[in-house]
């Protein structure tokens, strides 16, 4: 499968049961399913974490203070068996503020699939945000929640 587009779609849909998988808890079947068994994640500030039984314990410290991960990919390039771009992740923390995180993944064909190979993520500085930020403003009618809008506001001018 070295078709750019039908990469593309392989990559989505396996972000797709990321998501849904740590949302769930299932997390050593989500690192099994999306990285390669030698896979290597690094981050600001964190070590490398090598293989599946490391990369499956920091997610479930991850799992601890975050209750969902949405994952917003950009166009991906793909040559031969390895395919490479940036995504963003939208972690929902549990407290409700949300924290943005770019990551440069390289993906690799293996088996007929598509695996991530080196995840290299960082937190965006100062992008830690409410979910009240991430309501489009149309749905924040006068009269509802007043109190919330001025605290999103509050929160706005503050930045």
């Amino acid at each position: 499968m070295t078709d750019q587009g039908a990469v593309a779609q392989r990559v989505a849909a396996k972000c797709r049961e990321f998501e849904n998988r740590f949302r769930a808890g299932q997390l050593a079947v989500m690192v099994r399913d999306f990285y390669l068994p030698d896979a290597i994640m690094e981050g600001r500030e964190l070590p490398a974490q090598i293989g599946h039984e490391a990369i499956t314990r920091l997610f479930i410290e991850v799992r601890d203070v975050c209750r969902s991960i949405e994952i917003e990919i950009d166009p991906i390039t793909v040559i031969g068996s390895v395919a490479f771009g940036n995504i963003t992740n939208r972690n929902t923390l549990m407290t409700g503020d949300v924290e943005i995180h770019r990551v440069l993944m390289i993906w690799q064909e293996k088996d007929g699939d598509w695996f991530v190979s080196r995840d290299f993520f960082f937190a965006e500085q100062g992008l830690l945000l409410s979910e009240l930020d991430l309501v489009p403003l149309v749905e924040r009618q006068p009269g509802r929640n007043r109190k919330a809008r001025g605290q999103a506001a509050s929160k706005a001018q503050a930045r």
